[in-house]
């Protein structure tokens, strides 16, 4: 009933265990070749789950392992073999190579089947020959190489023995390390993964090292029971520090000694777990990956069930067949290999988390598994990333011509069918019915509206989408229905959704359905990234270092967020982007000195993030190899009731610190004052709604608010607080936005001094935007966080120069939560 009852336990299980039969029953199918046949027969004999394993590769490529595999095999059964004297054993190791080309060469040794492998040797060194150069020359390399080092390790005074963890690694190194080299050579001569594939060789390596070492924990019992002596490669170094002698660890007075050096040696071991994950990460050929990939697997699963078990010292600790077959049966992909890695990492972390007491190694074992599991969160987040990013070419690449002919016939079709209607019922002997000749009507019509779309996809190649949506836009999403369009035009959030206090999702940011108004000037900044330097210059220049640098005025004789073509207009690049927070991606572009006037050369980034928690972080950098303004701004325009519901003077704002602001003249340029908001219609220090005092507002027509509000309290003296730009290192409350209607409410979090608060003065309607909306005065406000508008010709605002040498960091963080009515 053992077998039994623990398949109806598990009864997941039944299907991966009738799949795991039935490809060990294939393997067991021999080839007809006779030295093939006795190679997969004494693979089968040696290792069962091995010969299940390789059946995953391509067939070449399946053989060249076997003989590779064999072949070490019969060099670990010289070196396994305790019988052998030292002045026979070693000068083998070291010349075994040579014998895979000579076809007479076999000797008796081992025990088991590996008796029959050694006295049949010539069958596979036949076999050996038959394969490509390329594949001989790489399983004799490594046999020469992994000899060498057996050889070193193989004599029976102390120095042979593995004293210190380097030695363990160099041993380790020799009998499974080149391993994993030989097989990423193969892999690159077989011309399954590109030729460079084998320059990973340190990758390679540490897959081999992790195998080795699992093994040589799991196999403790085994190994020192050894006859006619034990081999052991625990390092001294490690037990040394718990017992007398690793013959201690059997005894039951030293249970508690010998659980702290196994998990002393479980924590090395996973050490190799990083370099694992990528060197898996760069597998392209599906088989070899799930080749490499199964027993990496069960490599983390085997540690995580000895972690902290003491039956490593006194039986055998291994997975169950069941949880192997699922594993090789479930396995298709990298995530499955992240997903899994990351479930046994956490399955040791809490191990060690629950251990009576602790030991020294606890914390450390912990803080290992922990960076497994981040590191996996940001692997499977960079392959979700990378999904999103494809499925975003994919939707933005035009149709095929074959397509767009098709969809042109059919309309045509269409269009003839509607038109002779008629004709095609008198043909057809049916007789037309007085109400059949307004549906006649509406066929003609829509037969004439699909024709229109043929030709708009026949010329152009786009395909249409739903309204708010445009080609080629990047979507980040949560599980929370928070969806994020980027566009790489600006950089631009064109899209928002956002649930209200019913759930209703809604785009909260104004914006257009197609790029050209982004990309002709049509549209006023909406959600795009401006720069170099946000807000006014006035009289559009500057002095820096002595020198006059004229910009381009294209905000009457000031320059407004960075010149005529500014960073909102041009196409930046795009990268999935690894994040812990959630879903991320990268915008780079590269702003040549001169451009606009500006003087030197910027590397620019932003990193837009979107979290669990309804948070959009946008992280803003740069680097210049000249001194050079800097003060970039995200200009969203926000509308919590939705893009198109009209104006937002019923939103409640309210500007944390914000108890001072720079007036400004007839031309919104500050004055150089830094003023305190009490009695003003600037006071949002507490809740206030935007219609609430914006008549009262002074300024320039057509009115309204677009004015730079001191943040953090930082008062007349900001300049001597703020350092770098930046008013702190980590975002900060600086507003809260609610829309009383929806509930939808925003916080705005930011590392910049200054916010310039705009409420959309200048819309007047005209604009026609996504789905037709238009956007009225006051559609939409904007939180612009930044440096203090025309800094650079203001001595006693905060500085906005960034010099080579130095890095601008301009984080703004958007959170979005609902309040109940």
């Amino acid at each position: 009933m053992g077998k039994l009852g623990e398949l109806l336990s598990h009864p997941d299980e039944l299907v991966p265990m009738v799949s795991m039969a039935l490809a060990a029953r294939r393997a067991k199918q021999l080839p007809k070749q006779p030295g093939l046949a006795f190679c997969y027969d004494m693979l089968n004999r040696v290792s069962r789950s091995f010969a299940v394993v390789i059946q995953q590769l391509p067939d070449g490529l399946r053989d060249a392992v076997c003989v590779f595999y064999l072949v070490l095999r019969a060099l670990d059964t010289v070196e396994d073999d305790m019988s052998l004297d030292a002045e026979v054993k070693i000068p083998l190791l070291r010349c075994f190579h040579e014998k895979c080309y000579d076809r007479s060469w076999k000797m008796s040794c081992g025990s088991g089947e590996y008796v029959r492998l050694m006295e049949h040797y010539p069958l596979v060194t036949d076999v050996f020959l038959s394969l490509d150069k390329h594949y001989q020359k790489v399983i004799a390399d490594i046999c020469r190489r992994m000899g060498a080092g057996m050889a070193d390790f193989a004599g029976e005074d102390e120095a042979s023995e593995v004293i210190s963890v380097k030695d363990y690694d160099l041993y380790c190194h020799y009998v499974a390390g080149l391993v994993g080299v030989g097989l990423s050579q193969l892999f690159a001569s077989s011309g399954y993964e590109d030729r460079d594939f084998s320059k990973h060789e340190g990758l390679a390596n540490d897959m081999g090292l992790f195998l080795q070492k699992t093994n040589i924990i799991r196999d403790y019992l085994e190994d020192i029971t050894e006859e006619p002596r034990p081999r052991m490669w625990w390092p001294k170094d490690i037990w040394g520090q718990y017992a007398g002698s690793l013959e201690d660890f059997r005894q039951p007075e030293h249970a508690a000694a010998a659980v702290a050096c196994l998990n002393d040696m479980i924590t090395n071991a996973l050490g190799h777990v990083e370099a694992c994950l990528q060197y898996m990460s760069l597998l392209c050929q599906p088989n070899i990956f799930k080749f490499c990939a199964i027993p990496q697997i069960m490599a983390i699963a085997t540690l995580s069930l000895c972690y902290n078990n003491h039956n490593v010292f006194t039986g055998v600790v291994k997975m169950r067949r069941g949880e192997v077959a699922k594993v090789m049966y479930h396995l298709e992909s990298y995530e499955d290999v992240l997903q899994l890695f990351r479930n046994y990492a956490e399955v040791i972390a809490s191990k060690a988390q629950r251990q009576a007491g602790g030991d020294a190694n606890q914390q450390r074992t912990v803080q290992l598994c922990s960076k497994i599991v981040a590191s996996c969160d940001r692997r499977l987040q960079a392959v979700a990333d990378e999904k999103a990013a494809a499925e975003a070419a994919k939707r933005a690449a035009p149709v095929p011509l074959a397509g767009r002919l098709l969809l042109l016939v059919l309309a045509l079709l269409y269009v003839l069918f509607a038109y002779r209607i008629e004709q095609v019922r008198a043909w057809m002997g049916v007789q037309q019915r007085a109400e059949a000749a307004g549906l006649d009507g509406f066929n003609l019509a829509a037969a004439c509206a699909f024709l229109c779309y043929a030709l708009f996809v026949g010329l152009t190649g786009k395909k249409v989408l739903p309204s708010g949506t445009m080609e080629g836009a990047i979507t980040l999403r949560n599980g929370k229905g928070v969806e994020v369009h980027i566009l790489r035009r600006g950089a631009t959030i064109q899209r928002l959704l956002v649930p209200d206090r019913a759930g209703k999702l809604e785009d909260v940011v104004l914006g257009f359905d197609d790029e050209a108004p982004y990309k002709d000037g049509t549209s006023p900044y909406m959600g795009a990234i401006v720069g170099r330097v946000a807000n006014r210059i006035a009289n559009a220049s500057f002095e820096l270092d002595g020198q006059r640098y004229k910009l381009a005025a294209n905000n009457g004789p000031n320059c407004l967020h960075g010149g005529k073509i500014g960073y909102d207009k041009v196409e930046w690049q795009a990268a999935p982007e690894a994040s812990n927070r959630g879903q991320a991606v990268r915008l780079t572009y590269t702003s040549p000195d001169g451009e606009e006037g500006f003087p030197g050369t910027v590397q620019l980034s932003v990193v837009y993030t979107l979290t669990e928690a309804s948070e959009l972080w946008v992280e803003m950098q740069a680097a210049a190899d000249a001194a050079t303004p800097i003060n970039l701004a995200q200009h969203s325009y926000f509308n919590l009731a939705g893009h198109a519901s009209g104006t937002v003077l019923g939103h409640q704002l309210t500007l944390h610190g914000g108890d001072h602001y720079t007036p400004v003249d007839d031309v919104a340029i500050p004055t150089g004052d830094i003023a305190p908001v009490r009695g003003t219609p600037f006071d949002f220090t507490s809740p206030h709604t935007v219609g609430e005092r914006i008549d009262d507002v002074p300024g320039p027509a057509p009115g309204g608010y677009d004015h730079n509000i001191v943040l953090f309290s930082l008062g007349p003296n900001a300049k001597d607080k703020v350092h770098g730009g930046m008013a702190s290192d980590t975002p900060q409350l600086a507003a809260t936005l609610v829309d009383p209607g929806s509930g939808r409410g925003m916080n705005v979090l930011t590392t910049a001094p200054g916010v310039q608060f705009y409420s959309g003065n200048f819309l007047d309607g005209s604009l026609r935007s996504k789905g037709g909306a238009a956007y009225v005065k006051h559609a939409g406000l904007c939180l612009e966080t930044q440096g203090f508008p025309n800094a650079i010709n203001t001595p006693n605002f905060p500085s906005v120069v960034l010099r080579p040498g130095e890095e601008y960091r301009h984080t703004v963080v958007y959170q979005f939560f609902t309040e109940q009515s």
